[in-house]
This record gives structure tokens, C-alpha cells and sequence, in this order.
């Protein structure tokens, strides 16, 4: 590490109002601090949200589940992604590197490149989904044009990410405080209104599987907007101690997620008993509004377009940071190209099978050319992110354009967002099999101990990680049911709801663990922090954009 990266990591520490100088670096003892409850203070924020609220307003207003059923399975969802989420923010601070260099050691260089680049157009099309909610709060709060206030949103969301990690932090916090007051107020009216012996309803729109399946597609539903979040979790952990204890990173991590969560989605459930049809409308924010009184409501849209401001801080600085992950030294235009082409035939193909599913429902089907333009641009931008070298907070500037333009949503931007978030939920299933293997490797293989030099080594392919990865998600096909895919098997037994998160994880964890090896160092190895002001790097890490310099092994 040389002088001047000493100096910038000592000045930056702690500092709110300097751009975090590191990317993918590893973060030394040195430029190390804050406290294990910001763990808390940073997830409550960024799950105070309408989409959170949205998921509760699914179980019970499109699949039918009833009241009690839907409470129940909300909390088992959100007890299993709050504690994954807690066990994955663990390592950062003993690795002190993103979790996307971590996630190298399993899927190896360039196996890594399938979960990274899929986490980095997440980032783009979550935080598009969440404009749009975010921005009809304001422009109806301020009375203004939308894409006037889509402007302002996009400009304030990314300014927060170019910023980064500090700036980040202090915002949740602050906005935390403020955050909690508004959804307490707005729970103490949807909970006094709320019907609670709703029972299941059979004329839902989808009723699909009866009381059974819906009851297992809500716990999905919750689990799997936990796990949206996952391949973020040691991005916003890596500047704490070392020393940090581990269980104050989960309690605080894991109930910095279930609160907010479990109680917006009990309060999106409850909305439903007492605001249909306005909380099934395309814009949700009025079904909040019909709860609350005339300045209550203005006070509950401003929570809205404020709490869209902490999710998508997260979804762009995280989607940079893959956007950065996917791209190696001398990448020449040839590997470009061929990500370009996978990514692109990969959106193609799921949305084939959308239509095949939609088939009977002529206005839902997605025409051919937006098919095409969707592949086309997909496969454009994960070619750039491949291809170009980006500065931090460059690519955070990158996927906060390319979300702004998603959010414009042509001439219906709310149907645009029911679409985004159907593909994107789709997708994610790609987030079970991963965490499985990443898991596996972390307390089996490696048990925590990682050479820092293989997370960052330019030669290593594809490893046996990546393949358990693609075998679980393969298997757990027959099984997915969602909007736009029913599988085989919940066609035939629709009772079974939504099991393919599990069957995914327990495939691929299990592959991994009967085949897999340490890559990233021998067991019981530990990583060797820095010491002194300057430090040499390994001749093979010099030359790399990630600044690898910081550390040698």
C-alpha cells in the first residue's frame, strides 16, 4: 500500500462527508472502526419500505392466505432470512472484502462472474422498481410532474452511493430514527383497523394450492426478499474490527432486518382487510393514504420517498461494487462480448418462458420486441461493466443511470414496475443455490480463514462452487412456482407452494460439500493484517484495478 492510500484510508475512516476512496480493496486494521448496533440502525432503514409492506400485501390480496396464516408465515420467512443475512454479515469484518470477492473462493475468477453479474442487474432493476413507488410518493406529495420528481429522486439515491460506505451508514441512522416514528403512527391505525379472522379466501386472483400452497408461497415470498439482500450483507460489515464479536453482527444484523419486515408485511396483510381495493391498486402508496388522515397522509408519503432513498443507497453502492467484481485485468473485447451473450440469451430465455406461462392471458404476454431490446440491453451493459474499468463511484453513478432510465417505464411506469419486479423475482431464485455454497465454504472448508492473495488472484477459472451453484438452480426448476413460471410439480401438486428455495440449497450446499476444496488458503490459515504505513504488493496484484496492495500474505 503506498503513502498516499495510508493517508486517503486514515482521512476517509470515519468521515461522512469524504467519497469513500475504496472499492474492492481489502480494508486494513488500520482504516477500521464503528460499532456492530450500525448493523442494526442500517437494516431497519433499508427494509422501511412500501416494497417490504408489498409483500404482506401479496400473501393475503393475491394468494388468498388467510389472516392468521399469512402472520405466521411472514415470521417464519423473515426468522430464516434475518439470521442468514446475520451469519453472512460475519464476514466482513475477518475478511474485511466485499462479499463478492469472497464468493470467489468457491465459484472461482470466472465462475464468479454468473452470481456477480446477476447481483449487479439486480442493483439496476430493484432500484428502478423502487423509484417508481418512490417517486409517485413525492410527486404527489409536492405536486409535481413525475419525471421531475424521478429526477430528484434518482440524483439524491446516487449521490448517496458516490459517497459510499460512511455517508451511507449516517444516512440509515439518522433516517432510522425518523423512519420508525412515521410507521409506528401508520401501524397504530392499520393495526387498530385490521380484520384479523380473514380466512382463506378461494376468489383471490391466484388462490393457487389452496390455504396449503399459500401458506409455503408466503414464506418464499418473505425469504426471498431477505435473500435479495444477502449477496450485499459484508459490504456495509468489512470496515468493523476484526475483533468484532461475530454473534453481536448477526443479533443486531438479524434484527435490523426482521422488525421493519415482519411488521410491514403484517401491516401490508392487514391493509387488505380494511382498504380493498386501493390496496391492490397499481400504485400501493394509496392504500396508505386511505389509512391515515389528511397531514398524517402527506407525512406517510414523504416516509415512502424518504425509505425509497435508504433501499436503493444499498441496491446501487452494492450493484457498483459487482458491476466492479465482473470486471479483470485485461479483459479483452472478445470475454466481453461472450458475458454480453449469456447474460443476454439468459433474459431472453426467461422471458420466453414467461410468455409461455402467460399464454393465456393475451395482455399480460410481453411483446417480441421488448424481449429482444431487454436481452440487447442487458447483454450491452454487462458487456461494458466487462469490458471498461470503472472507479467506485463511477459505476455507482453507471447503475444509477441505467435504474433512473428503467424507471421512466415508457408510458405506464407502475405496469413497467409490476414487470421488473416479476422478472427480478424470477431471477432471484439464483440467490438460494449461492448462499448454500458460500456457507458451506466458509464454515466447512475454509472454516474463516481465506489467503486474501487467492480472493484476488487474475488466474483462477471456474471451480467446483460454480458448478453446485448451476446444479442446485437446475434441479429446483421443476419446483419453482411463480407469477411467470409454474413448474411441473406444483402443477401437479399445487399444495406444495413454492419449495424450490429449499431444494435448491440443500442440492447445491450438499454437491459442494462432497466435492468441493479450499482454494483460498489451507484450513486454519489466518489472514496477516498490515502493520506498518507501507506494505509490497504480490507481483500479480500490482497491476490490478482492486487494489490488492493493501495486503500481503
Amino acid at each position: 500500500m503506498t503513502e498516499s492510500a495510508v493517508s486517503a484510508g486514515h482521512l476517509y475512516k470515519d468521515e461522512v462527508l469524504e467519497i469513500e476512496p475504496q472499492g474492492l480493496e481489502h480494508i486494513t486494521q488500520v482504516q477500521r472502526h464503528g460499532k456492530p448496533f450500525q448493523m442494526f440502525t442500517l437494516w431497519m432503514a433499508a427494509n422501511l419500505v412500501l416494497a417490504t409492506w408489498v409483500i404482506g400485501n401479496l400473501a393475503v390480496g393475491t394468494f388468498g392466505v388467510s389472516m392468521l396464516g399469512a402472520f405466521v408465515a411472514l415470521a417464519i420467512g423473515n426468522v430464516l432470512g434475518a439470521l442468514l443475512l446475520g451469519l453472512l454479515s460475519t464476514f466482513g469484518p475477518r475478511l474485511g472484502v466485499p462479499q463478492m470477492i469472497q464468493s470467489r473462493a468457491p465459484f472461482g475468477l470466472l465462475g464468479n462472474f454468473g452470481p456477480a453479474g446477476l447481483n449487479y442487474l439486480a442493483g439496476i432493476g430493484w432500484f428502478a422498481v423502487n423509484t417508481v413507488y418512490g417517486t409517485f410518493a413525492l410527486a404527489e406529495l409536492a405536486h409535481l410532474n413525475y419525471f421531475l420528481a424521478l429526477t430528484i429522486m434518482v440524483v439524491g439515491q446516487v449521490a448517496l452511493a458516490v459517497y459510499g460506505h460512511n455517508m451511507i451508514h449516517a444516512f440509515e441512522k439518522w433516517m432510522s430514527v425518523a423512519l420508525v416514528i412515521v410507521f409506528v403512527i401508520l401501524a397504530f391505525f392499520t393495526f387498530k383497523a385490521g380484520h384479523y379472522g380473514l380466512g382463506f379466501n378461494p376468489k383471490a386472483p391466484v388462490p393457487f394450492g389452496g390455504p396449503t400452497g399459500g401458506f409455503i408461497i408466503t414464506i418464499g415470498l418473505a425469504l426471498s426478499y431477505a435473500m435479495g439482500w444477502m449477496p450485499f450483507a459484508s459490504d456495509y460489515s468489512r470496515y468493523l474490527p476484526k475483533a468484532t464479536k461475530p454473534s453481536s453482527i448477526i443479533w443486531w444484523t438479524a434484527l435490523g432486518m426482521f422488525i421493519p419486515c415482519v411488521i410491514l408485511e403484517w401491516m401490508g396483510a392487514l391493509t387488505v382487510s380494511v382498504a380493498m381495493p386501493a390496496a391492490t391498486a397499481a400504485n400501493p402508496a394509496n392504500a396508505i393514504a386511505f389509512l391515515m388522515p389528511g397531514p398524517l397522509a402527506k407525512l406517510a408519503l414523504l416516509a415512502i420517498a424518504v425509505g425509497t432513498a435508504c433501499a436503493n443507497a444499498l441496491n446501487i453502492y452494492s450493484g457498483s461494487m459487482s458491476a466492479l467484481v465482473i470486471k479483470v485485468e485485461r479483459s479483452p473485447l472478445v470475454r466481453a462480448a461472450i458475458a454480453g451473450v449469456i447474460f443476454g440469451g439468459v433474459t431472453a430465455g426467461v422471458l420466453v418462458v414467461a410468455n409461455s406461462t402467460l399464454a393465456t392471458d393475451k395482455e399480460s404476454l410481453i411483446a417480441v420486441p421488448e424481449v429482444v431490446g431487454a436481452a440487447v440491453l442487458v447483454g450491452l451493459v454487462v458487456a461494458a461493466a466487462v469490458r471498461f474499468r470503472f472507479r467506485r463511484w463511477q459505476a455507482a453513478i453507471v447503475v444509477g443511470a441505467l435504474g433512473g432510465l428503467l424507471a421512466t417505464g415508457g408510458s405506464n411506469a407502475t405496469a413497467a414496475a409490476t414487470q421488473y419486479s416479476n422478472f427480478l423475482l424470477l431471477l432471484s431464485y439464483w440467490i438460494g443455490p449461492w448462499v448454500a455454497v458460500v456457507l458451506v465454504d466458509w464454515f466447512f472448508k475454509h472454516r474463516g480463514s481465506y489467503q486474501l492473495r487467492a480472493l484476488y488472484d487474475q488466474s483462477s477459472t471456474v471451480r467446483v462452487g460454480t458448478i453446485a451453484w448451476l446444479v442446485g438452480l437446475g434441479v429446483s426448476v421443476p419446483f419453482m412456482n411463480q407469477s411467470w413460471f409454474v413448474g411441473p410439480i406444483p402443477s401437479a401438486y399445487p399444495q406444495l407452494g413454492d419449495v424450490s428455495y429449499l431444494v435448491s440449497f440443500v442440492v447445491a450446499g450438499s454437491i459442494f460439500a462432497i466435492f468441493g476444496r479450499p482454494h483460498a488458503g489451507p484450513v486454519g490459515e489466518v489472514q496477516v493484517e498490515v502493520t506498518g504505513e507501507v506494505a509490497t504488493p504480490p507481483e500479480s496484484a500490482r497491476a490490478t484495478e482492486v487494489g490488492y496492495a493493501s495486503q500481503e500474505v
